[in-house]
């Protein structure tokens, strides 16, 4: 399972991956991320990668090409797992990002957070808590 939601009162999106994760899981992240996007502009993003995550290479693949569109709207990006084989697949994703990206391991998940905060703009009244998340 793949789900996108932004983190309230900022324009961090978090991207969480559980469990089997198809080319379908990724179109509809692809669409709720570019929704996102248009509505707030730049983005930061927070990608928290579960232990039980299992991603079809072809479909990590089809994901990134929906994805790059987008790409130059991200201000940072956290990539949060434990997983040896995140490192081997992000490689190939880290040369997409044109801003800075860190990995963190999932215990340190608040500093990654703290990380994304970092310099963010401090004027977020066009963030709309009470819309809905996508």
């Amino acid at each position: 399972m793949l789900t996108v939601h932004r983190l309230p009162q900022t324009t961090i999106v978090e991207f969480s991956i559980a469990g089997q994760v198809a080319a379908d899981d990724y179109a509809r992240a692809v669409a709720q991320f570019e929704q996102i996007v248009r509505e707030y502009g730049r983005v930061r993003v927070l990608k928290v990668i579960h232990p039980s995550a299992v991603v079809d290479p072809g479909a990590f693949r089809e994901g990134l090409q929906g994805l790059l569109p987008e790409m130059s709207r991200v201000e940072r990006a956290a990539i949060v797992a434990d997983q040896s084989w995140v490192d081997q697949m992000m490689a190939v994703a880290l040369s997409l990002y044109p801003c800075g990206v860190r990995f963190f391991p999932r215990a340190q998940r608040d500093e990654a957070l703290a990380w994304l905060k970092q310099g963010q703009r401090e004027d977020l009244s066009n963030v709309d808590d009470a819309a809905p998340q996508v």
